[in-house]
C-alpha cells in the first residue's frame, strides 16, 4: 500500500463508523476515496490528504 491508500483505508474506517455510510463495505469506501485522491493528483498533496482525514474524522454527518 501507498500513503494515499493507506489514508483513504482510514478515511474508510471512520466513515463506516457513521449511519449515512452503513450500507457500504471497507473496500468499497476505501476505493472511492483513494480514486478521489488519485484523479486529483495536483489538488490532493499528501499533507492535504492528512489533514482532511482529521478533519473529517471529527464530523458527524
Amino acid at each position: 500500500m501507498n500513503k494515499f491508500q493507506k489514508i483513504a483505508c482510514k478515511i474508510a474506517k471512520d466513515d463506516l463508523k457513521k449511519d449515512l455510510y452503513k450500507n457500504q463495505t471497507l473496500k468499497k469506501r476505501a476505493r472511492f476515496c483513494y480514486s478521489v485522491f488519485n484523479r486529483e493528483k495536483t489538488k490532493w498533496p499528501y499533507e492535504k490528504c492528512v489533514d482532511f482525514k482529521n478533519w473529517s474524522k471529527t464530523q458527524s454527518w
